[in-house]
């Protein structure tokens, strides 16, 4: 059942279970409202934290993108579309720089 306020524990135990792999769509189902209902609550009340665990989830990619790993093989460990991954390395190429560019004659 949704909560009539979203403390600080309520927030807190989401957001832990969410860092240990558990989707965003079951724990809504618990409380009774959508994914997309339950992720504007968290970013509305804790929109720095979940920038942060988004920003550590890029490092990690970028080091297996480093190992040679595929864009697909990458998607798939992080449970996400490839075309959505596509988009996450095009907005950082800072992270992720190209492979196979060609170089300068």
């Amino acid at each position: 059942m949704m909560p009539r306020y979203w403390t600080d524990p309520i927030l807190d135990d989401i957001l832990s279970r969410v860092r240990t792999g558990e989707r965003i769509a079951d724990i809504a189902d618990e409380y009774g409202m959508s994914g997309a209902a339950l992720r504007n609550i968290i970013y509305r009340h804790r929109g720095s934290a979940v920038r942060e665990a988004r920003k550590d989830m890029y490092v990690n990619m970028a080091k297996l993108w480093d190992a040679g790993w595929t864009t697909a093989d990458i998607a798939h460990k992080y449970d996400m579309h490839p075309q959505t991954l596509a988009h996450i390395i095009a907005r950082n190429r800072d992270l992720f720089p190209r492979k196979n560019r060609r170089r300068a004659k």
